[in-house]
């Protein structure tokens, strides 16, 4: 299910963030977030620049976020949980992000 995302959301929304950092080259990124930097910045996502996320049985499998960023509309992030990777939940998040956005 997708849903807007909660601030009770922002630990789970950091620990995958975080292994993105840790783990893979999706941001330039060097050091893992503080779970009072991945507040501030879930404050900061106030209409339009919404985050979503897709849960399933209770967990929360990746999100997406609409952020603003200098002289552009926005710039759109994308991070999904290490094991749910390459199951079309990215996909998913994107369609409806783009669709919210609308």
């Amino acid at each position: 299910m997708i849903r807007q995302a909660l601030f009770r959301d922002t630990e789970i929304l950091r620990e995958i963030y975080n292994d993105a950092i840790l783990n893979t080259t999706a941001n330039f990124e060097t050091e893992p977030k503080s779970r009072e930097e991945m507040e501030e910045w879930f404050d900061s996502h106030e209409a339009p620049y919404t985050v979503f996320v897709d849960e399933e049985d209770g967990r929360i499998r990746g999100y997406v976020a609409l952020s603003p960023f200098k002289n552009r509309k926005g710039v759109v992030s994308v991070y999904i949980n290490r094991e749910d990777r390459g199951k079309g939940v990215g996909r998913k998040l994107l369609e409806e992000l783009i669709s919210s956005a609308r």
